[in-house]
């Protein structure tokens, strides 16, 4: 990867460490994102099964969440009734003992607005001034005692509010909690990462893919018992044929023309003789006479179903004494 001329000339500026750090940190974030994925249709049944195993989580505790809420917004009705009551409570308690000594309050006040005299009409009044929270009023009877009473209501309203039983009506606390959002998964299809959105699944969609991958494995599979079943009646039949051409061709009218084993020379007799085809019933060979040979049971274990040029190729056969043999007893390989 070639630099830029801003790389390069940073790399001649800074010394090697921090200039290494800043590369790491250049290309991490130029690192591609990861994205959500949607094309469900082009998973395979067990990745599909995963994005369905996910939904159902997320389903089971969004349905759980959901009866949490039910419960706390029954508590909430309750916390809500008892507000409603102490507020009730409080209003009565505020009209029956505090209203009443507001009331007079501001009577009081209004009446004492009335009697107050302004500093330009001090001099006449030297003397005969009362001085109260900053104003001055006539020194008169009514004034002092509405004074007097004014003090005393303003102690007994404080009193009353620090008594109120209810004051705390004011606050209502109810239990706050909301349904949280679901998070994102991160699945890995196809070595690459994506992310897995719980409202993104259409969850019949995802059944109907892993019915149809199901349903086309179960043909298959029907197929492929089909074509055994047919292969292992073929075989069976050559098998039985096979065994008529034991009779019709018995070990001694080879032996009359070869005595030895056509793949290994060694000598053959009744005790290790294998009647074999050349090419593998397996593979679609025929009981004839020019694919059935007698060979030594060691032969006859070691090539199995493989054909002969396999078999000669694994167990490094001498392949020009086999042919040899072969085209002397009349075979075709």
């Amino acid at each position: 990867m070639t630099e830029g001329p801003k790389l390069a000339e940073r790399r001649l500026r800074l010394e090697p460490e921090e200039f290494r750090a800043q590369i790491r940190m250049y290309y991490r974030k130029r690192k591609p994102t990861t994205k959500n994925f949607y094309n469900f249709s082009s998973l395979g049944l067990k990745d599909l099964e995963k994005i369905k195993v996910y939904y159902y989580q997320n389903l089971a505790a969004l349905e759980k969440r959901k009866l949490e809420l039910i419960d706390i917004e029954n508590k909430n009705k309750i916390i809500r009734a008892s507000y409603e009551l102490r507020k009730k409570r409080y209003l009565e308690y505020k009209d029956k003992n505090i209203k009443p000594i507001i009331d007079y309050i501001e009577q009081a006040t209004a009446f004492l607005n009335q009697s107050r005299v302004n500093y330009l009409s001090l001099s006449n009044l030297i003397g005969n001034s009362v001085k109260w929270e900053g104003n001055i009023y006539a020194d008169t009877k009514a004034v002092k005692e509405v004074i007097s009473e004014l003090e005393r209501h303003r102690v007994l309203l404080s009193q009353y509010e620090e008594a109120n039983p209810f004051q705390d009506y004011t606050e209502l606390r109810e239990i706050k909690v909301e349904l949280p959002l679901l998070e994102k998964k991160l699945f890995r299809f196809g070595g690459v990462s994506h992310y897995v959105s719980f409202k993104s699944i259409d969850i019949n969609f995802i059944e109907l893919c892993i019915k149809s991958i199901l349903d086309k494995e179960v043909e298959k599979q029907k197929e492929i018992d089909e074509i055994k079943a047919r292969g292992a009646i073929k075989e069976s039949e050559t098998r039985k044929l096979a065994e008529s051409f034991k009779r019709k061709y018995p070990l001694n009218r080879q032996l009359t023309i070869l005595r030895d084993c056509p793949y290994c020379a060694k000598l053959l007799d009744k005790s290790n003789a294998h009647l074999e085809h050349i090419y593998p019933v397996s593979k679609g060979g025929k009981s004839t006479s020019k694919n059935l040979v007698w060979i030594c049971s060691s032969c006859n274990l070691k090539k199995n179903d493989k054909t002969l040029s396999i078999f000669i190729k694994t167990h490094r056969m001498d392949r020009d004494k086999i042919e040899v043999h072969l085209d002397f007893l009349g075979k075709e390989y």
